[in-house]
């Protein structure tokens, strides 16, 4: 009895697996895969389709909007005339629903079996986006998962579409329904990230940011934050970070946009206009890294990254404390933050350090969890 449940188990398994088309699609050797992953660049990362993959008299079928999110591709469908669209930093791509002749960078290019649409879904031919990829793309039907290269991370918002090549470190910017142009090269060495954030500014004007965390337990972050204006990058600010901590620098403030290498902070208009810049680790400590947390008329609230310490910054004085100095704390929870700064590899808790809470007409709010009793206390400090 036991053997016959586990029989009709591991059949019901393969057959929500492996799934035949409905009848009328049996003539055409069409057959359904389900939970097929999709391996990325090697060892990046991998992910599992929420659509099938159809194999239709060997050819194997693939989802395209998943599949063009997946190998950075931008996808464009019109309704009216059944054609998709798919655009990337190099390439440009367009067929028609049944047809065996597509485009490519603007070449009729023919393929084996015609796109098509199966419950409600665009379905595009392996061999065909591996062709127009000029890149190897597989499937390995032992493992249900299919091999895309990953040389470029992508970001878009509305109009504009923004790539970063891994290798080259070159940036693409795309406006509306093309492929992409160069416009510069940036900083960041991009190796897991997936995606790149984009802000439109104006109709070909954008404020982009790249992030990525690599080494044991991610310590080694990096941040890379621009604006692209007439296809042109027009500010840059890259981060390099090390440690427990992430990034919490701002990004914008009162309609500007907030750019650091940790050492200098910039506002800039959006339009590449800087409008002030603060050089904190020459007027603090140069071996420190600094991230603005919080800004306003006349001061900045500024973490320390190593030490993890709160500072607040005069913008109009030059003044600076450490907020752990100048708040009415015990002795024994100062002497502990002190102790802390010393070898934060050893304190990485977020309750181990003081955060800025507010600003009530001048007199600045912050709060910190003892490391006595974890108990939450909240100071308040008086702007000179």
């Amino acid at each position: 009895m036991r053997k016959w449940i586990t029989a009709v188990l591991i059949l019901t398994s393969l057959c929500l697996i492996y799934s035949p088309m409905p009848s009328s699609a049996k003539a055409n050797s069409m057959v359904r895969i389900n939970e097929v992953s999709i391996e990325l660049g090697g060892d990046r990362y991998s992910v599992t389709l929420t659509k099938p993959v159809y194999i239709n008299n060997g050819r194997v079928l693939l989802p395209v909007r998943e599949i063009g999110q997946n190998a950075s591709l931008r996808t464009f469908w019109n309704a009216a005339n059944k054609t998709v669209s798919l655009y990337g930093a190099e390439h440009a791509i367009q067929l028609t629903i049944g047809s065996k002749t597509a485009m490519v960078d603007g070449t009729k290019t023919s393929l084996d079996v015609p796109a098509q649409i199966i419950n409600g879904v665009t379905y595009l031919p392996l061999k065909f986006i591996a062709s127009g990829l000029k890149q190897t793309v597989s499937w390995d039907a032992a493992n249900r998962s299919i091999y895309l290269p990953s040389s470029y991370v992508m970001g878009m918002d509305q109009n504009l579409t923004y790539w970063i090549n891994r290798d080259t470190k070159n940036i693409y910017q795309a406006i509306g329904q093309q492929k992409g142009k160069m416009i510069g090269k940036v900083k960041i060495d991009l190796y897991y990230s997936t995606d790149v954030e984009v802000k439109k500014l104006s109709d070909s004007s954008a404020y982009i940011k790249a992030t990525e965390a690599v080494g044991v337990n991610n310590r080694i972050r990096t941040t890379d934050r621009l604006i692209a204006a007439n296809h042109k990058i027009i500010k840059e600010g890259f981060l390099p970070i090390v440690g427990d901590f992430i990034d919490t620098s701002i990004d914008t403030n009162n309609g500007e946009y907030v750019f650091t290498n940790g050492k200098q902070t910039d506002f800039v208009t959006p339009t590449g206009k800087q409008t002030s810049s603060y050089n904190l680790a020459q007027k603090l400590n140069p071996d420190y890294s600094y991230l603005v947390e919080h800004a306003e008329a006349p001061f900045l609230i500024v973490r320390e990254y190593e030490t993890q310490h709160l500072i607040v910054y005069n913008r109009e004085t030059g003044k600076a404390v450490y907020v752990h100095e100048v708040l009415n704390l015990p002795a024994k929870e100062k002497q502990f933050l002190i102790q802390a700064a010393a070898d934060r590899s050893e304190y990485t808790s977020e309750s181990s350090i003081i955060t800025f809470v507010k600003n009530n007409n001048g007199t600045l709010s912050f709060r910190y969890k003892f490391a006595s009793d974890h108990s939450v206390h909240v100071y308040t400090y008086k702007l000179d």
